[in-house]
């Protein structure tokens, strides 16, 4: 971050230091998206699954995908019921329920509503329609920017600061993380040179060697959910998404943007990634208007009573920064809800 701030500062950028999801026992040693030796990190597992699942509260069954949601038709308005899986040998069991909740993730939580035949439940309606649709990608790209002294960016946080002076629409929709370098395999197989094309033989073969003197920052724009999640004719999840011109502008000011950076900073050499997604977001949206949502204000279908989404989906229109927390807080508010009683769904 050091290395960089000096860049930030030159063009008139702030350069912010970011918290960490991590507990006393972090080593900061860098390892978090290959896996943290100290089991230190502060996600899902670890603050809302283990816990239960240790005290007895929460029984989980590994290794079994779920085929269908399990619909009744009971008086005017459809009803979940339980849902159907095929277990690790092979044989389909059933589970009943009071509530189902989808948090299969947001890009395969509408196949799970779609194989269900939810889109035919609610007859073609418009919130049907809108399961899958307001895909948000999160594209970024990594630069990384080569320097006289030895940075060992790979020791740290992935993420250590960020810069959010052009993180609203207005501003060019875009932020850029000071984040690590990938460890060595990744770095070789995703580094490109300045016209964009992966380096290979040799030429890799050099870079790597200055592996310790690079240092990194994550670009990444806000999207305005363009994206689509469907299901083939063959049962198969797929997505698509076509980029509107200002969001290929906002990629391309983004990444002028910190290349400038690197420039004012004292880089040697930059180089980057391709193009590429995370965080995302949006393919089942929450909203009071059926017509322009697929859950409601409760998290729960417009069509299916029972029947509730409970992750990244639910996000309305892609965020400008990494959505874990607010993805947290919804599901919270989720259980919260369903805590409550206030629906009248359980005895």
């Amino acid at each position: 971050m050091r290395t960089v701030e000096p860049g930030f500062e030159a063009l008139g950028a702030t350069l912010e230091p970011v918290d960490s999801y991590t507990d006393a026992n972090c080593m900061r040693c860098g390892a978090c998206l290959q896996g943290c030796p100290t089991n230190a990190g502060k996600g899902t597992l670890n603050v809302y699954i283990h816990p239960p699942w240790t005290d007895g509260r929460l029984e989980l069954r590994t290794g079994c995908e779920v085929t269908r949601i399990l619909i009744d038709e009971v008086g005017v308005r459809a009803q979940a019921s339980g849902v159907e899986y095929i277990d690790p040998a092979g044989a389909t069991t059933r589970v009943d329920a009071d509530v189902v909740i989808v948090a299969a993730g947001t890009l395969a939580t509408p196949g799970v509503l779609i194989r269900s035949g939810v889109p035919e439940i609610a007859d073609g309606g418009p919130s049907a329609r809108a399961i899958g649709r307001n895909l948000g990608f999160h594209p970024s790209r990594l630069v990384f920017g080569l320097f006289d002294e030895i940075q060992d960016a790979h020791r740290v946080y992935p993420l250590t600061a960020h810069c959010m002076t052009h993180q609203l629409d207005a501003d060019g929709g875009f932020i850029v993380e000071a984040s690590t370098i990938m460890d060595p395999i990744a770095f070789a197989n995703a580094v490109c040179d300045e016209q964009g094309r992966p380096l290979w033989g040799p030429e890799l073969v050099d870079v790597m060697r200055e592996y310790r003197r690079f240092t990194g920052l994550l670009v990444m724009i806000n999207d305005e959910n363009n994206g689509l999640a469907w299901v083939d004719g063959n049962g198969v999840d797929r997505y698509t998404s076509d980029f509107a011109q200002s969001e290929l502008e906002r990629l391309d000011a983004g990444f002028e943007f910190t290349r400038r950076v690197f420039e004012a900073a004292g880089a040697k050499r930059i180089l980057a990634t391709q193009l590429f997604t995370t965080h995302v977001q949006g393919s089942c949206r929450m909203g009071s208007d059926p017509a322009r949502s697929a859950v409601d204000a409760q998290c729960e279908s417009h069509d299916v009573a029972r029947l509730f989404v409970g992750d990244g989906s639910l996000v309305p229109r892609t965020l400008s920064v990494n959505p874990s927390l607010p993805i947290m807080a919804l599901a919270l508010r989720l259980a919260d809800h369903l805590d409550s009683g206030a629906h009248g769904y359980f005895n």
